[in-house]
């Protein structure tokens, strides 16, 4: 599930990203994770909740093919 809202005026903004926020939070007893193609800056522990159990697999595809690490935002897998 993506939640997006969307404003006009500046002065919408706190409304709309609580309501998101807010939203997000309610849902979370129902879901199993976070989509990691709508990066969230808000979740706090973000590995766990995008790559759980795969990170660790992850992170070893990550070394052997972007050892560079050309991929890079700020809640992609990290080089370590």
């Amino acid at each position: 599930m993506s939640i997006f809202a969307t404003w006009e005026q500046t002065e919408g903004a706190g409304g709309s990203i609580r309501w998101v926020e807010d939203f997000r939070l309610a849902m979370l007893p129902f879901t199993k994770g976070v989509y990691v193609n709508t990066p969230d800056l808000s979740i706090k522990n973000w590995l766990d909740a995008y790559f759980s159990c795969n990170f660790d697999r992850l992170m070893k595809v990550k070394a052997k093919y972007d050892p560079k690490n050309v991929f890079n935002f700020p809640q992609s897998i990290p080089l370590f």
